[in-house]
């Protein structure tokens, strides 16, 4: 459940959240059907150079913020959560929601869909299960061991940002009961008269400013869009810097991550998401803000996104459908100053389309029909299920032998609906219920 408070359902939130599974299901078809990126079970061959381009483009805008959109909202819902059921309660939970799908498809669906990748593509399997933890075939995905957590290494993570956020509050709880002041005289008085209406006073005065929700006036747009700036140019910054360490493109095994150059996003993200609940922003971002960060977005990557990635002459000489037109090299040189452009302008773009679309859903998709409702509700176990039906579809569309671009719009439009489909059937089952 979506909420902002007890017993209040943000529902503009669920269908931002709906829409982000449904392009991560249409993120992972693109790449069956164009191989844009290397880490996928089953991979289509024959596709030219338009599908592979056309492919591209799409995987490397979704992904330069899609993910930490998800962790923005994650981090948004936490504090409420955590706040209403305890620590005890909530980390159970959380171990059992992320950590369960994690270590279950990890172990077990992960290494059955790597198989049956190697099947379906030809390729010859060098030790079956025996390769459980090393190499298990000849393609870029399925050259790794077959143990791997594919998608839900966002489980992974979130589940240790979640963790080490409850641990702060832990840590932060004695020194701010300890700073907290006595209450008033008729606090104290209600506490002889009542008891439990004063305890229950103090705490509520006790989780006001950072632990509580602030009221929902609007922010002033000018110092809420320098402050927006400033968080753009720091999170460029940082992942530039970073990226010396974790270079563009690294991928870490059996987690599956492939994306962990962008951990300060990612981190970033989640804290932005847990701050905007307790200061209300969402509620009280302007949409002119949104508007602006997503226009500003949009400007950045009509200009950085060719100054980083495309070779000057090719391009200036109008010759862009070829490979050359791509100069992706200095990408995985951080001292370059091609990829201290690309940092910046992932800052940029990740905070703007995030606002931009928040603003967009808050204004305009406030309501569900029955089906979007259902569907919201199975968000996670679709996002759990979608690698499966995925391969699958992707693979069995494969099979019609016609132009790349209608295979993928018919494996999308099937395999979309019917990720959402089967998680909704999974969580009549109680047991599966309590986990997604």
């Amino acid at each position: 459940m979506t909420e902002g408070t007890p017993g209040q359902r943000l529902v503009y939130l669920d269908n931002l959240r709906l829409f982000l599974v449904g392009a991560v299901i249409v993120f992972h078809m693109t790449i069956v059907f164009s191989a844009a990126a290397p880490y996928w079970y089953f991979i289509t061959r024959g596709m030219g150079l338009a599908e592979w381009l056309t492919g591209l483009a799409f995987v490397f805008f979704l992904q330069s913020f899609f993910m930490g959109t998800f962790f923005a909202l994650a981090g948004f819902f936490t504090p409420g959560s955590l706040d209403r059921k305890g620590t005890g309660v909530f980390v159970r939970a959380r171990v059992i929601r992320l950590g369960v799908p994690f270590l279950v498809f990890a172990l077990v669906i992960g290494p059955l869909l790597r198989l049956a990748g190697i099947r379906l593509q030809g390729l010859e399997s060098s030790g079956g299960w025996q390769m459980y933890f090393r190499s298990t075939g000849d393609s870029a995905f399925l050259d790794g061991p077959l143990i791997g957590a594919g998608p839900l290494w966002f489980c992974a993570f979130l589940l240790v940002f979640t963790l080490a956020y409850v641990a702060w509050r832990v840590w932060l709880s004695p020194r701010r009961a300890g700073s907290a002041q006595l209450p008033s005289a008729p606090e104290a008085e209600t506490a002889r008269a009542g008891g439990a209406t004063a305890v229950q006073s103090a705490s509520t005065s006790l989780d006001q400013g950072e632990l509580g929700r602030a009221p929902a006036t609007l922010l002033p747009v000018g110092p809420a869009l320098l402050r927006i700036f400033v968080f753009m140019i720091a999170l460029g910054l940082v992942s530039w810097a970073f990226r010396f360490l974790v270079p563009y493109w690294s991928f870490i095994p059996y987690i599956d991550a492939p994306s962990p150059f962008f951990l300060p996003q990612y981190v970033a993200f989640f804290v932005v998401g847990i701050i905007a609940w307790r200061r209300g922003w969402l509620d009280r971002l302007p949409t002119r803000v949104g508007g602006i960060a997503f226009t500003i977005a949009i400007i950045a990557s009509l200009i950085m996104v060719p100054a980083a990635l495309f070779d000057r002459d090719v391009f200036l000489a109008g010759t862009w459908l070829t490979t050359d037109v791509l100069d992706v090299m200095p990408m995985f040189d951080p001292t370059s100053f091609k990829a201290f452009i690309l940092a910046m302008w992932e800052g940029i773009y990740a905070v703007g389309i995030t606002l931009g679309f928040v603003v967009l859903f808050r204004a305009h998709f406030k309501g569900q029909i029955r089906i979007a409702k259902a569907w919201s509700e199975s968000a996670y176990a679709a996002f759990v299920i979608h690698p499966i039906v995925v391969t699958f579809v992707g693979w069995a569309v494969s099979l019609l032998s016609i132009n790349l671009f209608a295979e993928f719009y018919i494996a999308a439009i099937i395999a979309v609906p019917l990720c959402f489909t089967l998680g909704w059937a999974l969580r009549l089952i109680p047991a599966v219920r309590r986990v997604l």
